[in-house]
């Protein structure tokens, strides 16, 4: 994990909160149980770019590391390590969607005065019955403003899952 790049390190300090992060030859195995829907908080990360044959290699391994201990787990979502785009088009041609996520990072950041915005801030509550309404909101806010790729229905159990580890 100390060779990987600050964003998936970032991404792997989150998923670690109730998460498994299981480090393997092959690869590293995230995985979510308390929410198998979750794409990202149940992938697999290689340390080099697609090749051929990964695309039918890396969906059984999938199955074999992550399915098979959460059925719910019907999703399957791949990261990579090289700064490669690899060899994509059969994951293509099987109907994976592709996502170039880019991090940037800085160790100089000149200081920049906030924008002043007109907002009213109210602590969230955590118990009782304005705590359920404020946390039922928050599930459909995210719902509400997900990617139209996702479905509603499995969009909401992921959702309710990840909004209840932040609450816990």
């Amino acid at each position: 994990i100390d060779q990987l790049g600050l964003g998936w390190r970032s991404h792997l300090l989150a998923c670690g909160f109730g998460g498994e992060i299981i480090e393997r030859d092959d690869c590293i195995v995230v995985r979510s149980p308390s929410n198998p829907t979750y794409y990202w908080g149940n992938y697999l990360l290689f340390e080099r770019a697609p090749g051929p044959g990964d695309a039918r290699r890396w969906p059984m391994l999938f199955d074999q590391l992550i399915a098979a201990n959460q059925p719910l787990s019907t999703h399957r979502a791949f990261g990579w390590m090289e700064d490669a785009s690899g060899d994509v088009d059969e994951f293509l041609a099987d109907g994976y969607s592709q996502n170039n996520a880019v991090v940037m990072q800085s160790t100089d950041l000149p200081l920049v005065p906030a924008p002043t915005i007109d907002a009213q801030l109210q602590p969230f509550a955590l118990d009782g019955a304005e705590a359920e309404s404020a946390w039922s909101a928050l599930v459909e806010l995210s719902v509400a403003t997900r990617d139209p790729q996702y479905g509603e229905a499995g969009y909401r159990s992921f959702a309710r899952q990840h909004v209840a580890s932040w609450r816990a």
